[in-house]
């Protein structure tokens, strides 16, 4: 039984890092949050340059999550 689980948190696991470079090789050059327009701030895009939302709309977002 283990050897299924194993195998199937070894796929999801190459799925989830798959999608995760995907998402680091499509970091954008967009300056303004996608949701309000307003700047998505240097500070916030040299730490995660894929960032398409400003921190408020993105902690909205995550809240109705």
């Amino acid at each position: 039984m283990t050897d299924i689980i194993d195998r199937a948190n070894d796929e999801a696991q190459r799925w989830l890092d798959s999608q995760i470079a995907k998402t680091h090789h499509n970091a954008t050059d967009d300056t303004e949050c996608i949701d309000c327009g307003e700047p998505i701030g240097e500070k916030r895009k040299q730490a995660v340059p894929w960032a398409v939302r400003c921190i408020k709309c993105q902690t909205a977002l995550e809240e109705k999550r």
